[in-house]
């Protein structure tokens, strides 16, 4: 469900009201889309999810993206998740369970200024975590 990848000259997104209730696939929805500062994601329904890799990957600009309500359970890929997402300070993963995941590579490799996002991760024992935490302020 790449939507928006590669939209680089958007600077806000409002996609609260999209219905997602059938989505089962997040990968690179927003990758790439470098000038965007705000994203309101908080109406996303992703109980089918099982794809979110890549999901924010390259929004370097963004600021504030609330995904406090996702559901995570299903998900079993969030490699590069938020990927050079380097003006992020902070996210509430509060909410995220990672259970099921199988690739959690640099998820948040490059996101310098981002020290807090809520929680505090396990890895699955199966889980490939390489470079995970890489350049972010969460090292």
């Amino acid at each position: 469900m790449e939507t928006f990848l590669g939209c680089k000259s958007l600077t806000s997104l409002d996609v609260s009201g999209f219905d997602t209730s059938s989505a089962d696939d997040m990968a690179g929805m927003f990758k790439g889309c470098s000038q965007l500062q705000t994203l309101d994601v908080s109406g996303f329904d992703t109980s089918k999810v099982t794809r979110m890799c890549s999901m924010f990957a390259g929004c370097e600009s963004l600021t504030y993206v609330d995904v406090s309500g996702f559901e995570t359970g299903l998900v079993d890929r969030f490699d590069w998740m938020f990927l050079d997402c380097a003006s992020l300070t902070a996210l509430d993963l509060s909410s995220f369970q990672f259970d099921a995941a199988t690739q959690m590579d640099k998820m948040f490799c490059g996101c310098a200024s981002l020290t807090n996002i809520g929680c505090t991760i396990t890895v699955p024992e199966s889980a490939s975590s390489e470079d995970m935490y890489t350049g972010s302020g969460l090292e």
